[in-house]
């Protein structure tokens, strides 16, 4: 027996080994929120890009409200530069654009404290997003996440999103000459990053 392997689905494995597959990430997750005294368990399922594959997660309770948090997912998101959020505190329907659910021990109906809603990273008009953009930018930021909530055709998104920020930059590009969209369309969350 591999015990390497087998550790992977354990919380030794992340915690001691730092390497763990989706099971024994969800396990750590629950137990360093119980230690911390906050409610966390365990939910499996399956990504619906790939049904024949079991995935395991984790809820956590805040403030009276159960949201479903997918360490893993987001592991797999973040690719240098900053952490990514998309899948932090997130209600039955969000974690449903993509994640199945088939055993989870309580239901998850509000999103209000969602990453995204909590930073005020959500932007429901290409204003917000305008202003957004200048901000982080007048504060020397080049790379930033946010979240879409109306967005629904990917490819228009993007595309509404390369114009917006041709717009702020303008004919002075503010020093970039390039930038790059990085979707999560399932979870309508975007990566900006200007060099």
């Amino acid at each position: 027996v591999d015990i390497e392997k087998v550790t992977e689905h354990t919380i030794e494995g992340p915690l001691l080994n730092k390497k763990a597959v989706c099971e024994g990430i969800a396990k750590a997750m629950k137990y360093l929120m119980n230690k911390k005294g906050l409610r966390c368990e365990l939910v499996l399922g399956k990504l619906t890009e790939d049904t024949s594959v079991y995935h395991a997660w984790n809820i956590v309770r805040i403030d009276g409200y159960w949201y479903h948090v997918d360490v893993t997912a987001d592991i797999g998101m973040t690719n240098g530069g900053i952490y990514r959020y998309d899948y932090f505190n997130l209600s039955d329907d969000e974690i449903s654009t993509d994640h199945q659910i088939i055993e989870c021990p309580v239901k998850c109906h509000v999103s209000k404290n969602g990453y995204y809603h909590r930073k005020g990273l959500v932007m429901n008009r290409q204003d917000d997003f305008k202003k957004l953009l200048s901000d982080k930018l007048a504060q020397g930021e080049s790379e930033f996440v946010f979240k879409l909530p109306s967005a629904k055709d990917a490819d228009k998104v993007v595309q509404k999103i390369m114009d917006n920020v041709n717009e702020v930059l303008g004919s002075k590009r503010h020093g970039f000459k390039k930038y790059q969209i990085s979707p999560n369309p399932t979870q309508l969350v975007y990566k900006l990053k200007l060099w």
